[in-house]
């Protein structure tokens, strides 16, 4: 059977034997894969995960959309016989916290999938109360510094003021966003 377009679809040729049925069943085969299957919407990660594999497809893609574990929310496709996190996957957070004597903090995060580090990582300057005394916020300038593991990374705070590291025990606050594409 010959296709055609970008996504292959399947039509029957003039010297093809008739059979509609089967035709049919082939083009909506092909149309199911190309267009993914839809989405499907599940409340919970263990939702997701109770689908019989005679309902999977290698592409299937799904979102889970109110799992008491918040990380666990968000789309997933299925490849290569599992669930994995659909991409590009962000991650952020807010921390409230003190650097140590190097001006480090310790960023975690939560992969896609087992050993893949982000691909980018943005720091900024958490929010100052409004009328906050805090001059750490206006002082101190987040810079990512390195990803330790697929699991963390460290963000080194440079002061303004004096053009050097901060180099004893501070409080900050950062937000943070990993991007795994």
């Amino acid at each position: 059977m010959p296709t055609i377009g970008n996504n292959l679809l399947p039509y029957p040729n003039s010297s093809d034997a008739p059979n509609v049925p089967s035709d049919l069943s082939k083009l909506g085969q092909a149309v199911d894969t190309a267009i993914g299957g839809g989405a499907r919407i599940f409340q919970t990660i263990a939702d997701l995960q109770a689908v019989p594999s005679s309902q999977l497809f290698e592409g299937m893609r799904a979102n889970v959309i109110s799992d008491t574990t918040v990380l666990n929310n968000g789309i997933y496709v299925y490849k290569n016989a599992a669930w994995t996190r659909a991409r590009p996957y962000l991650q952020s957070g807010t921390l409230h916290t003190s650097t140590d004597t190097n001006g480090m903090v310790a960023i975690t995060w939560v992969p896609p999938e087992a050993g893949v580090t982000p691909a980018q990582v943005f720091v900024t300057n958490g929010p100052a109360a409004l009328n906050s005394t805090d001059v750490n916020s206006r002082m101190f300038q987040p810079l990512f510094w390195h990803v330790d593991s697929a699991t963390g990374g460290t963000i080194r705070f440079y002061r303004i003021d004096s053009q050097a590291w901060v180099s004893n025990v501070q409080g900050v606050t950062v937000q943070w966003l990993a991007i795994w594409i």
